[in-house]
């Protein structure tokens, strides 16, 4: 089967959630023997790791969701590749794809990632949510339940078996190898809840005088945050490492890992760590709780809620044997249950079983799909 997915990454900031699924899925449909092109936006970030690495890229003027030019030129491509089915990722890439695939003729999917508006995957044949959390939310907007299917995404757990010592860790950071640390990585915007890290991590500052933050990614709240930190008079313990590919070092520099997301899709981030027998705190909000069993893999506190945040580190932090069960289970349950290679096969799934709807039909040409 050939495949081309399509993105259109955040302008300017660095690879993301969506960007490392488009990435990991293309390796998996590749290693069961899909040929798969990538189609991204020239220019941006990603698009470049992409071309350093074993990924077929086609760099593309991607951009607009009313560029009807863009999709034309998607849709070239498809036709080009002699693409079998378009797998969209983000919602402009959403629109495009949708446009691009009546024309060229060829099935359509969309990935949605977190909880955006169906109304931008209305032109697509399928969508795959990343959680039964996004599939609810698609649910409530209005999407019929046949044209939603549940694929969570996977963690390449081997790149979290063997991590760098703690020491190593800290000295690439210049943390102190005594200190009690705590992290969080992923894009500094309004719905990763970083604010209420550091509103907890203040508020255990008399217990943990030692304490260390280390937050790491890039956006637009840096700013806000770095005042935020200075307020609460924590800036001298909280590091914002801004945007590192070398998250297995993140990893094995922390003592524990949070999310403190208001919204969240699912959370690669939280599988990394849990991948990684990083133990975790995360909100019960979006994919998370799909993640973490609360007790069992993982801690769970309500979001926007820096005291009871504050409690569930602070129960970690003083409760060894707890957090040695808490990764070790944590691990367990990401290597069982969510690997790329299993991911790949649902979706290949999804795109026979449209192949097989296209080809059964007995009248040429798309019908309009139910929101």
């Amino acid at each position: 089967m050939r495949v081309l997915q399509a993105i259109v990454p955040p302008r300017e900031l660095r690879p993301g959630g969506a960007e490392g699924v488009v990435l990991h899925l293309s390796r998996a449909l590749q290693a069961r023997g899909h040929s798969v092109v990538v189609a991204a936006t020239a220019g941006r970030p990603f698009t470049k790791d992409l071309e350093q690495l074993d990924i077929d890229v086609r760099p593309m003027r991607l951009s607009g969701k009313l560029n009807v030019l863009a999709a034309l030129a998607l849709a070239r491509v498809a036709r080009a590749e002699s693409a079998d089915v378009l797998h969209a990722h983000l919602s402009t890439a959403g629109v495009l794809a949708g446009v691009a695939g009546r024309i060229a003729g060829i099935p359509t999917v969309a990935t949605v990632h977190g909880m955006t508006h169906p109304f931008y995957y209305r032109m697509v044949d399928h969508i795959v949510a990343v959680s039964e959390a996004v599939s609810q939310h698609l649910l409530r907007c209005g999407v019929t339940p046949r044209r939603i299917t549940v694929v969570k995404n996977g963690v390449d757990a081997s790149l979290f078996g063997q991590l760098p010592t703690r020491e190593h860790a800290r000295s690439m950071f210049g943390l102190p190898l005594q200190a009690q640390t705590v992290g969080s990585v992923g894009r500094l915007s309004e719905a990763k809840g970083h604010k209420y890290l550091l509103r907890a991590v203040a508020l255990l500052r008399q217990r943990y005088p030692e304490l260390r933050v280390m937050i790491v990614g890039g956006g637009e709240k840096l700013p806000c945050l770095l005042s935020e930190a200075e307020q609460l008079g924590i800036a001298s313990h909280v590091m914002f490492a801004g945007y590192r590919k070398d998250v297995d070092v993140v990893l094995a520099a922390l003592d524990l890992y949070v999310q403190p997301s208001l919204e969240e899709g699912l959370g690669l981030a939280v599988m990394e760590a849990m991948a990684a027998r990083v133990p975790v705190v995360g909100t019960r909000v979006g994919g998370i709780p799909e993640l973490i069993e609360d007790g069992r893999t993982g801690l769970l506190v309500p979001a926007r809620d820096p005291a009871l945040l504050a409690d569930a580190i602070a129960r970690l932090l003083t409760d060894a044997p707890l957090r040695a069960r808490l990764a070790d289970a944590a691990r367990a349950h990401v290597r069982m249950h969510h690997t790329w290679p299993r991911a790949a096969e649902q979706v290949e799934l999804v795109y026979q079983s449209l192949l097989e709807q296209r080809g059964a039909a007995t009248a040429p040409g798309p019908t309009t799909p139910d929101v």
